[in-house]
Parts: structure tokens; C-alpha cells; sequence
């Protein structure tokens, strides 16, 4: 996604800009800045995962903890690079700069956790991957049945609740009228 990002960035920026009266200056100093953000598309998009993955284990502090060190790290770099009288490393750029090095330090410092996360944590992960593999939440639960009778359970009834009624060539599919007069009332305001 970053290197189309940064391919289309020209006609982008045109676009959101509205017409060709900038400073080339200015403009040249916005390319620079979205083509070095680019950059750190791969860093966010892990940084968002693992977040959202401290987040599911119930761990707040983690991610807090990470990114405030990322702002930090953002703000001595801003500090630095913006200072910089080259055109690739200073202003518009070190802002960029600073950023995209934020993002992989952030990276670093969640990978790094992950591998070395608190026991009490690996217990918990460790323990949901038992019950995804076994395929039902009752895995540890007594039975009546032989062990191996018991493991070979089918899983819980449901996949969730879209499971039987949505396959990927819905997504390709027009709304009948039903929908579209359904949820026209939503779509109006907007």
C-alpha cells in the first residue's frame, strides 16, 4: 500500500490541494514528506495488530506504555531533523523522519514484548490456542465419554453469525430493493 501511496501521491495531493496554484516549494516539500511516510506504512500496520492484540489479551498498559515512548521518541526527533537545513532530512521531511523512526521503534518495542510477555500472559494465550485447536470451549470439561471420544466432539454449532448466509461473491453483488429501501434512511444524511 505504501509504494502505491507514494506512486499516486502526486495526483493525490493535486486532489485534495483543488487546483495547481501552490508553491511548487511547498508542494515539492509535501511529496517529500508523504513518500518518506510512506515508509512506515508496514510499521503501522503492525503496530495497529499488536495493539489490537494487547488489547484482546486484556492487557491495557502495554500499548499505552509503547506508544507514549513512540510520542516521545516522535518529539526528540522532531526536535532534531526539522532543524536540519537539507531538503531530505530537515523541515517537512525530518517531521516525517521522525515519525516513520517513532513507528519502528514502536514496532521493535511491541515485538520485543511479545517476546518476552509475563508468564500469566502466555498461560492465557496458551490456553485459548488449546481450546481453538481442540474446537470447543469445553475442552478441560469432565465427560461421560472416553477421552478420545471426546476430543473428537465437533466444535461449537456456529462460526458466527453471518456462518451459512455470506460467501465472497456477495461482496461482488448489487442490494436487492428491500436493502437499498431499508437502509436509504442512513445514507441520506450523510
Amino acid at each position: 500500500f505504501g509504494l502505491v501511496l507514494s506512486f499516486f501521491a502526486p495526483v493525490l495531493l493535486r486532489t485534495l490541494i483543488g487546483n495547481d496554484s501552490i508553491d511548487p516549494f511547498i508542494f515539492a516539500a509535501a511529496m517529500r514528506y508523504v513518500r518518506i511516510r510512506c515508509l512506515g506504512m508496514p510499521a503501522a500496520v503492525v503496530i495497529g495488530t499488536a495493539q489490537s492484540a494487547c488489547l484482546g489479551m486484556k492487557d491495557l498498559k502495554s500499548p499505552l506504555y509503547v506508544l507514549l515512548a513512540a510520542a516521545v521518541i516522535n518529539f526528540l526527533g522532531d526536535a532534531i531533523f526539522v532543524r536540519s537545513p537539507s531538503l531530505w532530512i530537515g523541515g517537512a521531511a525530518g517531521a516525517a523522519w521522525a515519525t516513520v523512526f517513532s513507528q519502528y521503534a514502536a514496532l521493535g518495542m511491541f515485538l520485543q514484548w511479545f517476546r518476552t510477555m509475563p508468564g500469566h500472559a502466555r498461560s492465557k494465550i496458551a490456553k485459548r490456542s488449546r481450546i481453538a485447536r481442540d474446537g470447543h470451549l469445553w475442552a478441560d470439561a469432565p465427560t461421560d465419554r472416553p477421552l478420545s471420544e471426546s476430543r473428537r466432539r465437533p466444535g461449537p454449532p456456529s462460526r458466527g453469525f453471518l456462518s451459512g448466509r455470506f460467501s465472497v461473491l456477495d461482496l461482488f453483488r448489487l442490494p436487492d430493493t428491500k436493502a437499498i429501501s431499508e437502509f436509504l434512511p442512513y445514507v441520506i444524511p450523510v
